[in-house]
């Protein structure tokens, strides 16, 4: 009588532990990361695959926080990377070549 004691407390703490176990919850999102892009100019065709994928959640889907912000031209992108205001930056080629000229 014991053991049939035993194996009924035993079957139901496993079921109470394991049922405890949300299988259908999903799991906690991890932090998005987060990432300032600096462009040249407004917002047009050119940006224009990134912009609508930020728009549309698909990055945020992957773990992305996109922050798009437009300053006024290549050179103040340069500007604002070299001073560490972004972690990327959508330049032109002559001021992608002048920056690597000046050590940035």
């Amino acid at each position: 009588m014991k053991r049939i004691a035993l194996a009924v407390f035993v079957t139901v703490a496993l079921t109470w532990a394991f049922g405890a176990v949300d299988p259908t919850r999903p799991a906690a999102a991890p932090p998005l990361k987060k990432f300032r892009v600096l462009l040249p100019f407004r917002i047009g065709i050119t940006f224009f695959p990134i912009s609508v994928a930020n728009e549309l959640g698909y990055l945020k889907d992957e773990g992305i926080d996109l922050d798009l912000q437009v300053v006024n031209g290549s050179s103040a992108v340069v500007q604002q990377l070299a001073a560490g205001n972004a972690q990327i930056g959508v330049i032109l080629a002559p001021n992608t070549l002048l920056g690597f000229s000046e050590g940035v």
